[in-house]
C-alpha cells in the first residue's frame, strides 16, 4: 500500500505487508524466530509474539507470520509500520502459544525471545524433528548454549529418540563421560562443548554446546523438573505432530497463503510467497535493508 506523501525527492512512502499462514502457531514461531536478528528482543502479549527494528516490525500470531517493511525512516512510515501492526494484531485471529513456551516459560522462566520451534533438521540432524528449543547464550556471547524437548508418543520412543541424539552428538566428537545421574556426554571436536540427551517419561531433553559437564547435567536437571512440573492441560497438548511427513522447509507448515484481510482498517491485501520461493518458509531479507 502507499503512504501520502513523499520521502524524498518525489518517492512516495510505502509499507510493504507479507503475511503467511502456516497452519500452525509452532510453525509460525518458528519462521519468526528464524529471522529475527540475534539479541532483538520480543514482545508476548495477548497471544502476539512481535519486535520492531528501524522501519519494519515482525508478528506471529496464531498460524500466521506478518513483515511489514517500511520504504523509509521516515517518522510517518514508522508510525504506519506500527499502526498496522496493531490492526493485525486485532484482526488476525489468535492461539495459545505452543506447549513448548509453557515449559522453557512458564516452568523455566526463560525469555520468550530465546524459545523457537523447529519443524525437520534441529541441530543439522536429519532425524531430529518436531523441536523446542531455547538459546541459553546472550547474542553477544562465545558460547552458544541450547536446551531442547521433543514430545514422543509413548516412553519407548523416547528412549529410541535419545538414542539417535546421542549417536548424532557421538558423530560430532567423542564420548566425555556421564552426569551424575547417568546420562552420557559428547564433547565436540572443534568447539570442546558438551552435549546430551536423555528422557523423563516420554519426553526427550537435551543440552547442545554446555561449556563444561557440570553445566550440562545442571541444565538436564532443570529440564527434568520442569517436564515433571508441567500442569496436565499442557501435557495434553504436548503430542507428536502429526504432519511431519509433509513438512516443507525448516518451519514447516506446507505452502504459505495470504492471510485473512485484516478489514477496513489496513489498506492493501497481504501477499502469498512469491513464485519459486520455498514453500513453508518466507523469503529471505535481511534487517540491514531496512
Amino acid at each position: 500500500m502507499t503512504l501520502e506523501g513523499p520521502a524524498s525527492e518525489g518517492t512516495p512512502s510505502s509499507v510493504d505487508v507479507e503475511a503467511y499462514d502456516l497452519g500452525e502457531s509452532r510453525n509460525a514461531i518458528g519462521a519468526y524466530n528464524g529471522e529475527r536478528p540475534p539479541g532483538a528482543e520480543s514482545t508476548v502479549l495477548d497471544g502476539s509474539t512481535f519486535h520492531f527494528d528501524r522501519n519494519a516490525a515482525f508478528l506471529a500470531r496464531g498460524p500466521y507470520y506478518v513483515r511489514f517493511i517500511g520504504s523509509d525512516e521516515s517518522p510517518q512510515v514508522v508510525a504506519e509500520v506500527k499502526r498496522l501492526l496493531d490492526v493485525f494484531r486485532g484482526e488476525l485471529p489468535g492461539e495459545a502459544l505452543p506447549w513448548g513456551f509453557s515449559l522453557f516459560v512458564d516452568q523455566l522462566k526463560l525469555s520468550a525471545s530465546s524459545v523457537t520451534y523447529v519443524k525437520t533438521n534441529a541441530f543439522s540432524f536429519g532425524f531430529a524433528r518436531d523441536v523446542y528449543k531455547a538459546q541459553l547464550s546472550a547474542a553477544d556471547s562465545k558460547e552458544d548454549m541450547e536446551v531442547f524437548v521433543v514430545a514422543c508418543a509413548d516412553p519407548a520412543a523416547a528412549t529410541a529418540m535419545a538414542a539417535q541424539y546421542a549417536e548424532g552428538f557421538a558423530s560430532m566428537g567423542a564420548a566425555a563421560g556421564q552426569t551424575p545421574g547417568k546420562v552420557k556426554l559428547f564433547k565436540d571436536e572443534f568447539l570442546g562443548s558438551m552435549s546430551a540427551a536423555t528422557t523423563v517419561e516420554r519426553w526427550v531433553i537435551g543440552v547442545r554446546g554446555a561449556p563444561d559437564a557440570k553445566r550440562a547435567a545442571a541444565e538436564l536437571e532443570r529440564l527434568k523438573q520442569g517436564i515433571t512440573a508441567l500442569p496436565e492441560d499442557v501435557r495434553a497438548r504436548a503430542v507428536p505432530s502429526t504432519d511431519l511427513n509433509d513438512a516443507a522447509g525448516e518451519y514447516g507448515g506446507g505452502a504459505a497463503e495470504p492471510a485473512p484481510p485484516s478489514g477496513g482498517e489496513a489498506a492493501g491485501t497481504p501477499a502469498a510467497a512469491e513464485p519459486g520461493q520455498d514453500e513453508g518458509k518466507p523469503a529471505e531479507e535481511s534487517s540491514d535493508e531496512y
